[in-house]
């Protein structure tokens, strides 16, 4: 069974999420075009994209101001949960949503195992 580049970003989404703290999860193109998701439906796979690589762009323009580097990981902390996006390559974004329970360290130790694993999709030919 041959499977697709989208069939296995999905299974590292549902690994992702099978740690039972993530509500959903997408990855999209530093443009901003979702490449997969598992988004509930009160959430737009579109405007979750759109949000996580305007962000990166917005990020981008003043750390270079700053004269840093570019930006790996953006934290948007609520009360009622968490939202992370974190670079996977230089082509692609891994977004993460959480409740407000859920631990930023083991979180963000999660979303690294699967931006490596993504990397390593994206690489394939």
């Amino acid at each position: 069974m041959v499977r697709t580049k989208t069939d296995m970003l999905i299974k590292v989404l549902d690994g992702l999420e099978s740690t039972g703290f993530v509500d959903a999860s997408i990855i999209v193109s530093r443009d901003g075009l979702p490449m997969s998701s598992n988004v509930p439906e009160n959430v737009t796979e579109e405007s979750l994209a759109a949000i996580a690589a305007a962000m990166f762009k917005s990020s981008d323009s003043a750390i270079i101001r700053l004269q840093r580097q570019e930006t790996d990981l953006i934290i948007i902390r609520t009360r009622e949960g968490n939202i992370v996006f974190m670079t996977a390559g230089t082509d692609a974004i891994l977004g993460g949503m959480t409740g407000s329970d859920a631990g930023l360290g083991l979180l963000l130790a999660e979303m690294e195992s699967a931006v490596d694993k993504i990397i390593q999709i994206l690489k394939m030919k």
